[in-house]
């Protein structure tokens, strides 16, 4: 099933705006300029395309060609994968899928986020105030998993790095393990120089 037209027509110009709106839009475009990327979200089987070019974003209902990488995934996973910041492998490997070209997909993510789009507030102008409040809660409440995942996330840093603390060596026993290492080289050394003079004298 294809999304229908007005949508895509109302996220190219929306898109589009915050494109045109930015000097530096040309260097953004460039990474993702003439690919073909189909998007499909789950469980509805609705599918889309987006052809970036050099200057602006195509929203396509249909292509007949064959899309450079293809994305699969629910609602949730494409509003983290517009709100991510950052690095977005694990946010990839859990939300949404991909086939073919996984570097484009990861620009084309970057490329997004970096247009900062208040999509609520952008979408509102096209889909009426009842059906924006809904798309404001679904990014609220994704931005607010993202926000759990990365406190989450820290927390488990910091429980792992207290636990490393405690294997690994203070200063004085490093110092003492120095000390150790410098008495055994110097053992060595008198070793060594022994064997040589016995074996001259021999």
């Amino acid at each position: 099933m294809v999304i229908k037209p007005i949508l895509l027509a109302a996220l190219e110009k929306t898109v589009n705006a915050y494109i045109a709106a930015l000097p530096e839009s040309g260097n953004l475009l460039k990474p993702v300029a003439e690919q073909l990327i189909k998007f499909t979200i789950t469980p509805y089987g609705v599918s889309f395309y987006i052809n970036p070019t050099r200057e602006n974003i195509l929203f396509l209902p249909d292509c007949p060609d064959q899309p450079d990488v293809s994305l699969t995934g629910n609602v949730t996973g494409f509003i983290a994968m517009a709100l991510a910041q950052g690095n977005t492998e694990p946010l990839f490997a859990k939300n949404v899928s991909i086939d073919g070209d996984t570097t484009l997909a990861h620009r084309f993510q970057g490329f997004i986020s970096a247009l900062k789009i208040d999509w609520p507030l952008a979408l509102s102008h096209y889909v009426g105030p009842v059906l924006a409040g809904g798309v404001e809660s679904a990014f609220q409440g994704v931005r607010e998993q993202l926000r759990e995942s990365t406190d989450s996330l820290a927390a488990q840093t910091e429980e792992w790095l207290k636990e490393e603390a405690k294997t690994l060596p203070n200063r004085l026993e490093l110092e003492h393990w120095y000390n150790q290492v410098d008495e055994l080289r110097g053992d060595v050394e008198r070793l060594q120089a022994r064997l040589k003079k016995i074996t001259r004298q021999g």
